[in-house]
């Protein structure tokens, strides 16, 4: 058969790949469930691996490795068309990225096959690429939902994630897809490729069984200001006006508590009018100014900025609230790097006192969103970016996650929280690295979703949270500005979330929730936080050892004469 000629093994392998794809999309949380199904996810692995280890019917592996490619990249169109409302650009390249890894990890199951078993092979296969994938920095690798994402709302099983985390549940599904693997492609010695993955299920649940979250008492009472603002008004430049109905509905909220709470909490960059960092001011005086394409800051702008701060938030918000209530809020704030003032996206705490404390900056920037990495600075770039997303993503980003700390009022003690935000949120390692400096007893994220309107986003960072929640035995509290916002705790359940007439999203609301903390303000930390690094190391050296094995094994082979 020449090679320009269509392989007759190849429309079968594709059609099967594309059934994958349909299943993963079914299994997503919130397309047809709102937690998703790990049924159908383990499913839509064992048909990916079927179709990936289906024989080639003398097609190259080269046209191979390009058909799969391109039916993989579709599926991840489908997965991720809610980022079309930001870019449609952006959704073809975080496509391309994931399709181009999990399509190496297709082609990794073949070389595996040679020496391992089917369920191994698949297994291996897709933990590799996955792990790349989530290593590798942007804007070649992507992090976002893995296969372990599908068992956070599996408690008996997503409960082993404080032990090893996110990685442990993606080789459980991954070991579990690849015996049904090998049930479709009716493999050799059935009873060895199903112990594969009931092994791996079996210690999954045995070492959720086994831990425990520390133990928790009541911590924080929260109040969760949900504006619901559409992205289109929030970008509208209409600060002024959005301001006053935030404050009006923040206010309106607090009379109608019977008890004042300890904090209350708006979303990402809520707080409509930027900051200033301290030593801002002494830069501008200097010489030193923003970049070319930002507005230049002199100072009668450094004294508007000052001004509304103190007229805006302290005058017509905190002084009006209870005495001893503190605020916590997402807004970008104006720092001096690299002898540039540049803006963060971050999160900033006000006491009950009215004093403001450190920002604490966003450390994962969206691509293409946030961060052009350097490439504002050419002329067509920024043209090219203001037309499609309205600004030039420039943003800074934090070196690592922030802790604040709450005074002590209920609980007798000061809280520690660590601040996130957004997409800080799809990683493991922004909520692992505060534990791993010192203690903490709760998580906070503000996030701004109206990007994605009702989109299944919102459901695949409510499954984020909670794999974070429990592979650091600590609570989280999620503020948006449409939705998804809730309390979780460190047990992976959910105390509180904010809805209205059965809705979730796009819905003006307040949710008033306690968040409960750990009793001993030294918990010991889960495993995972501190065997994180040893485990992603030692996972990709067992893949890689295999993979290294199996390519021997091909080489040592007797040839047909």
């Amino acid at each position: 058969m020449s090679h320009g000629a269509v392989s007759p093994g190849m429309g079968p392998r594709l059609a099967r790949l594309a059934l994958a794809w349909a299943l993963f999309f079914v299994a997503t949380p919130g397309v047809v469930m709102r937690d998703g199904s790990l049924l159908v996810a383990i499913l839509a692995v064992g048909m990916f691996g079927a179709a990936a280890l289906r024989p080639t019917g003398g097609a190259t592996p080269r046209r191979v490795f390009l058909a799969e490619l391109v039916v993989n990249v579709l599926g991840n169109v489908a997965l991720f068309h809610w980022v079309r409302f930001v870019t449609p650009g952006g959704m073809l390249w975080i496509a391309l990225v994931v399709g181009a890894w999990i399509t190496l990890g297709g082609a990794s199951m073949r070389l595996f096959a040679r020496r391992c078993p089917v369920s191994v092979s698949v297994c291996c296969g897709w933990l590799g690429a996955e792990l790349l994938r989530t290593l590798v920095p942007l804007p070649f690798g992507l992090g976002w939902f893995l296969l372990g994402h599908f068992a956070h709302h599996q408690t008996w099983l997503s409960g082993s994630a404080r032990v090893w985390g996110v990685e442990g549940l993606s080789l459980v599904v991954a070991a579990l897809g690849g015996g049904v693997a090998a049930l479709l492609l009716r493999a050799k010695r059935p009873s060895v490729e199903l112990g594969f993955g009931g092994g791996a299920l079996a210690v999954g649940v045995a070492l959720a069984a086994l831990t425990t979250p520390p133990k928790s008492v009541d911590g924080p009472r929260v109040l969760i200001v949900q504006p619901a603002f559409p992205q289109e008004r929030k970008m509208s430049g209409d600060s002024r006006t959005m301001h006053a109905d935030l404050v009006r509905q923040t206010l309106s909220a607090l009379e109608r508590l019977p008890a004042p709470p300890d904090l209350v909490c708006w979303g990402e960059s809520m707080l409509l009018y930027p900051l200033l960092e301290a030593g801002v001011a002494d830069a501008v005086q200097s010489g030193i100014d923003t970049p070319p394409w930002e507005l230049p800051l002199d100072a009668a702008s450094l004294r508007a900025y000052a001004s509304v701060e103190r007229d805006a938030v302290v005058r017509e918000l905190l002084s009006r609230f209870p005495r001893e209530t503190a605020f916590v809020t997402g807004v970008v704030v104006l720092d001096v790097v690299d002898d540039l003032i540049r803006r963060r996206n971050a999160v900033v705490l006000y006491d009950a006192s009215g004093r403001r404390g450190p920002a604490v900056s966003k450390t994962r920037l969206v691509p293409g969103a946030e961060t052009m990495w350097g490439l504002e600075r050419f002329d067509w770039v920024r043209d090219l970016t203001a037309r499609m997303v309205g600004y030039v993503p420039d943003l800074v980003p934090g070196t690592a996650t922030g802790v604040l700390e709450l005074p002590a009022r209920g609980t007798g003690r000061a809280l520690r929280f660590g601040a996130t935000v957004c997409f800080d949120n799809a990683f493991l390692d922004p909520y692992t690295d505060p534990l791993r400096a010192g203690p903490l007893d709760f998580h906070l994220t503000v996030s701004n979703e109206a990007w994605y309107r009702d989109a299944f986003e919102m459901d695949q960072m409510i499954a984020f949270s909670r794999v974070a929640c429990l592979a650091t035995g600590r609570a989280m509290v999620r503020v948006t500005n449409s939705g998804v916002s809730a309390v979780l705790a460190a047990d992976g359940t959910e105390v509180a979330r904010l809805e209205r007439d059965g809705r979730d999203r796009s819905v003006t609301g307040e949710l008033l929730a306690t968040v409960p903390v750990p009793a001993d303000p030294s918990a010991p930390r889960t495993p995972y936080v501190l065997v994180r690094d040893p485990l992603r190391i030692g996972l990709l050296l067992a893949v890689a050892g295999l993979l290294a094995a199996s390519l021997r094994f091909e080489r040592s082979a007797p040839r047909p004469r």
